[in-house]
């Protein structure tokens, strides 16, 4: 049978996969397909064969109107539960990531108003609200994805405390009502410590939820707006790769552990696999986390 890892993508829906492909590339060869899948593809039953599929990636999108919610209906929804039950790994970016906590809570760059929303997809139990207090782009009627920046976060990669650069666009951060979750990246804004990705393990699988954009690199461009962004990127290139790689390692261990996969269809040998640990200590709630 064939292997795979599935990657939401539908234009309709402005979905945003740039980068996706080559950054997951650093680990996973080509003996691992990567897929494509529109919103009319998810009740396509093989997607969700966690024997076939080692990870599936809900994607940022462009722009603040996300339909994440529709798209996941509630069959298509115990679907993806049902795979990750049963071994398969599930990470969600930006704002894949407010759609897998119960409640969300966001500022519109645009126009400053507060929207609440009740996931109908939850994998999370507690709240993901954004943008994160200090981080959020001025609120402007022309604000674009392009109105991304660079933040600060930390994270314990090979058993040492490292903070990096990665691409940030109004993502969220995480008030955690459940105590099997593990913070595996905080934001440095503010000196808060704010979680930045999370990560629990559900049945013989994984779930990861990323308020941040990092495997988002550097890349020549002539778009003003994104011209400065990645030449404020360009200096945690190789940290961010690293970052990923560990990311990325995740769902490979967990793939290599299920028989999903084998050792053979990986870019870099197991053990040149950066690994991501739990940050440790009480990470502090604050009441107003919103840009």
């Amino acid at each position: 049978m064939s292997k795979q890892i599935v990657i939401l993508n539908d234009w309709r829906y402005k979905t945003a996969v740039s980068y996706l492909e080559t950054s997951l590339r650093t680990v996973f060869n080509t003996n691992v397909e990567i897929r494509y899948a529109n919103a009319d593809q998810l009740n396509d039953k093989q997607l969700w064969q966690a024997d076939k599929t080692c990870l599936f990636i809900t994607p940022p999108i462009t722009g603040e109107d996300c339909h994440y919610n529709e798209i996941f209906t509630p069959d298509i929804f115990k679907k993806k539960k049902e795979f990750i039950h049963q071994g398969g790994a599930h990470i969600t970016f930006c704002a894949g990531s407010y759609h897998t906590f119960e409640d969300m809570v966001f500022k519109s760059p645009t126009d400053g108003t507060i929207k609440t929303q009740r996931s109908t997809t939850p994998l999370f139990k507690g709240t993901a609200m954004g943008p994160v207090q200090g981080l959020g782009a001025p609120v402007c009627p022309n604000n674009r994805y392009s109105d991304c920046i660079v933040t600060g976060i930390t994270t314990d990669l090979d058993q040492k405390s490292m903070s990096l650069g990665v691409c940030y666009g109004n993502g969220c951060t995480f008030d955690i009502r459940e105590p099997n979750v593990k913070i595996i990246a905080t934001y440095d804004q503010g000196g808060h410590k704010l979680p930045a990705m999370v990560m629990k393990l559900v049945g013989l699988g994984l779930s990861i939820a990323s308020g941040i954009v990092p495997h988002y690199r550097y890349e020549q461009t002539t778009v003003p707006a994104l011209a400065q962004l990645n030449q404020n990127l360009k200096p945690h290139e190789a940290q961010r790769i690293r970052f990923m790689k560990g990311v990325w390692g995740i769902a490979a261990h967990n793939a290599l552990t299920n028989g999903t996969i084998d050792a053979q269809d990986l870019s870099i040998p197991v053990s040149d696999i950066p690994k991501i640990s739990p940050l440790n200590g009480k990470v502090p709630i604050i009441s107003n986390r919103l840009g």
